[in-house]
């Protein structure tokens, strides 16, 4: 568990751990720099509880705190746990059950997102089961319905991680869907299980939401990175699911096109271009997708046929796509 900045929930997070019906676990803080009480609040616990572990490290953002946490690992099994958010107390009993009984090498769940003035939602839950193999996870990887994008849902076998080196890509944005393309790519079997093993909460300061005008630069690389990797990836290996990845690239680059047009143009045209020449390109899909993605007939079109400088202009002026 990446530990940050994090006094305030620390405590009752990693009391959700303690509260576990399933006792046979560990659990690995790694405090990342902090400069609250985080660092002694962890080693408290660790005092208190030998199968709490400790890692204290220069701050190297999320992506590297869990990856020290996995090295130092001695479970047959590794999940996640942000440091504000909480597990139910039988989430590690549902996972690790469903993994072993499956033998498969990663067991999801799902969650329930709490706003931090108590209002809930994705509180909806079959409760069902399934068990898909490569392909078929894959699929619901890229479909986003049955299956959420967030490691901090999933179990993995960590003989599976090590054997095909999957890790976080330290310094990107969306590290947990950069993950899991590759988690998802080499896995025999999953297993999901649509019920709610985590609560996530939203908090307007946290690093996933943060949005700052210095840090723009870094979110459209990101963005793009993720989004070209992930079609890459899948054009490559699973041919006939490259439709559903363009879908979701091409939902990316709409939410990249609303925000980089509150920006200087000029300063981003480069970025700018390029959403516009791959919508153009994938003109068709974009209209088909075009309720998937949230905008109007009309706001597809204008993107198609409007000179780009124009739309630039038109859909600052606009505040939203058609």
């Amino acid at each position: 568990m990446p530990v940050y900045q994090a006094e305030k929930f620390l405590c009752d997070t990693i009391n959700s751990v303690l509260a576990q019906t399933y006792s046979n676990w560990e659990l690995i803080l790694v405090d990342d720099g902090s400069t609250d009480s985080s660092g002694e609040i962890c080693d408290t616990y660790a005092r208190k509880d030998n199968r709490i572990k400790v890692v204290h490290q220069l701050n190297a953002g999320q992506a590297s705190a869990r990856n020290s946490g996995m090295d130092l690992a001695k479970g047959d099994y590794i999940g996640f746990l942000d440091n504000d958010d909480f597990y139910y107390s039988d989430t590690v009993r549902i996972l690790a059950s469903n993994i072993e009984d499956a033998d498969a090498d990663i067991a999801a769940g799902s969650y329930v997102a709490r706003y931090e003035n108590g209002k809930f939602i994705h509180n909806t839950h079959s409760g069902a089961v399934n068990v898909w193999n490569n392909y078929e996870a894959m699929k619901e990887f890229l479909i986003r319905e049955s299956m959420d994008i967030y490691v901090w849902t999933k179990l993995y076998r960590k003989t599976f991680l090590d054997k095909y080196h999957i890790r976080f890509e330290v310094g990107r944005c969306d590290e947990d869907f950069l993950f899991n393309s590759q988690a998802f790519l080499y896995s025999s079997l999953t297993v999901m299980q649509d019920s709610p093993i985590y609560l996530y909460t939203i908090r307007d300061a946290s690093t996933s939401r943060t949005f700052r005008d210095q840090q723009f630069l870094k979110y459209l690389e990101g963005t793009f990175y993720r989004v070209n990797e992930i079609e890459q990836m899948v054009v490559k290996h699973y041919s006939s699911l490259a439709y559903l990845a363009k879908r979701q690239k091409i939902l990316y680059l709409f939410m990249i096109l609303s925000v980089i047009v509150k920006h200087d143009r000029k300063k981003y045209a480069n970025y700018y271009n390029e959403v516009i020449t791959y919508l153009r390109k994938n003109k068709r899909q974009m209209l088909a997708e075009r309720k998937y993605c949230g905008i109007s007939f009309l706001g597809a079109l204008l993107i198609i046929v409007m000179p780009s400088i124009i739309y630039f202009y038109f859909k600052r002026w606009k505040g939203y796509i058609c």
